[in-house]
């Protein structure tokens, strides 16, 4: 028979079973993950301001002239009632801020071309432009380049005789009318037509020293 283990030896042998049984609890410590770098933060745009476009404000005229080739009279007032006839008349007279309507028909250039005497300004622009619904055709009267449309001349290093007033801030502005066939078989639309004779390169509207002029709307034929 085995002998009995001592009181001493059965202690020794509880105190190694519960260190083992400890050490069998205890959580090991859990392996560390790698550590991930945040991902990098995109810089953010200044939004850009919904910007809405305006239309220009519309001008509004300090008086409306009417010139009318057929009914009107260079005596008259300038009135829808009483038109002037002729564009020279139009062109002595209007100032700042003015409008003129020009009555469809056919007005035959001057020697020299139709010279405005007086300027416009920013606020206040010279205007010319065709009735509604009407077309304006402006006849160059002579192959010769004297017979213009339109001429504004301010240049000071040229000859004293070229000179005209300064007139800035001018607008020649067609409105487009039902298309209708011209003397040399051409159609068109718009309002005002400059026409010059036929198989000519003849002038239309000369333009020097003079600033803010806008053409719009305007057909140009036979004319250079």
């Amino acid at each position: 028979f085995r002998s009995l283990p001592s009181l001493e030896q059965s202690r020794l042998i509880i105190l190694l079973l519960s260190i083992l049984f400890i050490s069998g609890c205890l959580p090991t410590p859990a392996t560390p993950y790698p550590t991930i770098p945040p991902l990098p933060v995109k810089p953010t745009s200044t939004p850009v301001p919904f910007v809405t476009s305006t239309a220009p404000p519309e001008i509004v005229p300090k008086f409306i002239y009417y010139v009318d080739p057929v009914n009107g009279s260079d005596s008259n007032m300038g009135t829808q009632d009483q038109p002037w006839q002729t564009i020279d008349r139009a062109v002595a007279s209007v100032t700042a801020g003015d409008k003129v309507m020009l009555r469809g028909g056919v007005y035959f250039t001057i020697f020299g071309g139709w010279v405005l005497q007086n300027t416009g300004l920013r606020q206040q622009p010279i205007t010319f432009t065709n009735y509604p619904g009407e077309q304006v055709v402006i006849q160059i009267a002579s192959k010769d380049f004297e017979y213009r449309a339109f001429r504004c001349w301010a240049a000071p290093l040229d000859p004293d005789t070229w000179q005209t007033p300064k007139a800035d801030f001018i607008r020649i502005i067609g409105t487009d009318v039902e298309e209708r066939e011209q003397v040399n078989g051409v159609k068109s639309r718009k309002g005002i037509v400059i026409m010059g004779e036929r198989g000519e390169q003849s002038a239309g509207i000369e333009v020097a020293g003079c600033d803010n002029w806008e053409i719009a709307g305007i057909d140009f034929l036979e004319v250079g």
